[in-house]
């Protein structure tokens, strides 16, 4: 459940597990207000992702990711970019972008689909 909505969110679920499966980490749900989604329970870094949306609204979306990747950089250690629901060109707009940043705190999860 995201604490800060007070419901499940079935696609924040799924990125979770992707995050986990993809990096060996053990995330926890952290509680609302909090500088993230996740905790890793090992080493206490945060992750707070975004993403997870389908692909027929990026275009639309896009500027709206690219300002909300350096948000979740202000706030959390890590910000995963779940890129699951998008197209080839589009995942690699965003590997550009990130590419920009200079940093490895931002990273693509689920480019296998």
């Amino acid at each position: 459940m995201d604490p800060d909505v007070g419901r499940f969110r079935p696609a924040e679920a799924e990125t979770g597990l992707r995050i986990e499966n993809e990096t060996g980490v053990t995330l926890e749900r952290l509680p609302g207000d909090s500088p993230g989604d996740w905790r890793d329970t090992a080493t206490g870094k945060t992750y707070d992702a975004v993403g997870n949306f389908d692909g027929k609204f990026f275009d639309k979306q896009w500027a709206n990711l690219k300002e909300q990747i350096l948000k979740h950089l202000d706030k959390a250690d890590f910000v995963p970019i779940d890129v699951s629901k998008f197209t080839p060109e589009q995942t690699q707009k965003v590997k550009v972008f990130l590419e920009g940043l200079h940093t490895d705190r931002a990273f693509i999860v689920g480019e296998d689909g």
